[in-house]
């Protein structure tokens, strides 16, 4: 689910819903007691690297030719012949689009679909199974046994619908499993075996071709269950097969209203040996129906998947266990297991939830799966691609570092007076407790991270720029040649441009939203730390201090 950067794209607010089981806004509020601390705190820059940036000459050190051109002050003859050329590479280019969107309409289905994509559901981030082991008991509380996550879940699989042999079935319930597992097993990992929950079978030491296909399935799926609304769902019930008419074409399903061949599903019932009852009868007389009897002491029939309609998706639709988790569960989107797969891309969105990270990023990042290159290869592959030494790439590194943390573990980088990194990547050290350092307003810091210059200052020299290390004055004495005083209606900047105030606070544009009358900047804060959000687009950043729009353009190169 991510969304490409375009520096000419309007952006919505960028707060999309990921689940699971699955205008004039914001920055009117100008957060004022954390720009007040910003405002002392700015000296933050004045006193950080005074000396160093009266020195400060910035040479742009452009590593490839892309720029972001204002085309309106752009005019170009084309000759006719060019011109009819490229009518009809445009009408070809136009075609095959709404072609290729018209076979994925036609064939893909109303079902899978997340987005402009088939592919199933979108990537919600990262989620830790608390659940490592499980202790399952009998229908008399007895315990049966402990098993690590794989084989209990491996177990689930092979009690609900182990007589399948389709891969993608058993991933999808492999997931289905997982999350009902974790949701139901209380603070002590413990659930029952049966159909009261979830029946389970042991089949550790089984070796038949269907119990490999299961641990395939469980493999292939580790780790992953359904997030809603970012947190792991609670809908996650299943069941066999519930239906709620029938005619000599198809049988309709509870859930979704999923229509089957009756051809399909007769021929199924008497493979299986069961019994053709309808949804409504719901007495313990049903137990050798396809109803499942587990679900009903959680408040009904018929709800969350069907086992034999994701059968019929998988065998029948060439259905993947994505789509068929999409098709059953509304709302919902796919953890993943490590940070180094789950990046949600360089969707512009307000990150203030985000906690402030306390602990050593390397090691953060360890624990989850990831490392200090992973992130840094995802900030110069995010770089280079938006165009590396241009005006996309600066905007670029800083929406790719927010990210990354956000997307994945909902945490950002404290901000730390003075802070300070001008080195490609990350300091592996941000996030760890330090000496503090006291603003001039009196507050103190005391884990390593970024100031606002110095944040800034790193993502101007991540984009592709051997910039010194400015403060918000050397921003000021440096570029306000090229500026406005942001209070003035016609004073406006574009992705990449600074807002800054003099010997207060600086704040790098990262997306415009004229409509909305707002930026999107990325900034770090005394009270936030490294941040996106929404800000007004005509207001000053410290109180009664002159806040201007610095236009970068001679930075850029543009």
């Amino acid at each position: 689910m991510s969304r490409r950067f375009d520096l000419n794209a309007r952006n919505d607010n960028g707060l999309g819903t990921f689940n699971k089981h699955n205008n004039k806004t914001a920055a009117q509020n100008q957060e004022n007691d954390a720009e007040k601390k910003d405002e002392a705190n700015s000296q933050d820059d004045n006193k950080a690297s005074e000396t160093e940036e009266k020195d400060s000459s910035i040479t742009p050190k452009v590593k490839t030719p892309l720029k972001v051109d204002k085309l309106k002050d752009v005019k170009i003859k084309i000759p006719i012949v060019l011109k009819v050329q490229l009518i009809l590479i445009a009408s070809a280019a136009l075609f095959f689009i709404f072609l290729i969107f018209f076979i994925t309409l036609l064939f893909g289905g109303d079902t899978g679909m997340i987005g402009s994509g088939i592919g199933g559901l979108a990537t919600g981030g990262y989620y830790k199974v608390n659940c490592q082991e499980m202790t399952v008991t009998d229908g008399d509380g007895n315990i049966i046994g402990t098993y690590d996550n794989t084989d209990y879940v491996a177990g689930v699989v092979a009690a609900e619908v182990g007589g399948f042999n389709n891969l993608e079935v058993y991933k999808a319930f492999a997931v289905g499993a997982r999350t009902y597992g974790e949701t139901h097993s209380g603070s002590n990992c413990t659930i029952a075996g049966n159909a009261t929950r979830q029946a389970f079978r042991d089949i550790t030491n089984e070796t038949a071709d269907y119990a490999k296909l299961i641990y395939q399935a469980v493999e292939e799926t580790e780790g992953i269950v359904m997030l809603k609304n970012g947190s792991i769902s609670g809908e996650s019930e299943y069941d066999a097969f519930c239906y709620i008419e029938k005619n000599n074409t198809y049988y309709t399903l509870s859930q979704k209203n999923q229509k089957i061949s009756t051809d399909w599903v007769e021929s199924h019932i008497s493979n299986f040996g069961y019994k053709n009852c309808p949804c409504e009868l719901k007495d313990e007389s049903m137990t050798e129906c396809w109803s499942d009897k587990h679900t009903w002491t959680d408040g009904g029939h018929g709800r969350g998947m069907s086992q034999y309609g994701a059968l019929y998706l998988a065998t029948e639709e060439d259905y993947t266990y994505a789509q068929i988790l999409n098709f059953y569960y509304d709302d919902i989107a796919l953890s993943t297991n490590s940070f180094a797969s789950s990046i949600a891309g360089l969707e512009i969105k307000d990150t203030t939830s985000a906690q402030v990270l306390h602990t050593n990023l390397s090691a953060y990042l360890s624990e989850h799966g990831a490392s200090i290159d992973d992130l840094n290869n995802f900030i110069s592959t995010s770089v280079n691609e938006n165009g590396y030494g241009t005006r996309a790439g600066a905007v670029t590194a800083a929406v790719s570092l927010i990210n990354y943390l956000y997307d994945n573990g909902k945490v950002r980088i404290p901000y730390y007076w003075g802070g300070d990194y001008q080195h490609n990547g990350v300091m592996p050290s941000f996030g760890e407790e330090t000496h503090c350092s006291i603003s001039p307003g009196g507050d103190s810091y005391c884990y390593t991270g970024l100031d606002c210059s110095g944040f800034v200052s790193w993502a101007i020299k991540n984009g592709g720029y051997s910039i010194s290390r400015h403060t918000t004055a050397g921003f000021h004495n440096d570029y306000s040649g090229d500026s406005c005083n942001i209070t003035s209606s016609s004073c406006t900047g574009q992705p990449g441009d600074l807002i800054n105030s003099n010997g207060c606070h600086v704040q790098m544009i990262v997306s415009v939203d004229e409509d909305k009358g707002i930026y999107y900047v990325a900034e770090s804060t005394g009270s936030h730390g490294v941040i996106m959000r929404a800000w007004n687009m005509h207001a000053g950043n410290c109180g009664s201090k002159e806040t201007r729009i610095l236009h970068m353009n001679s930075l850029y190169g543009d």
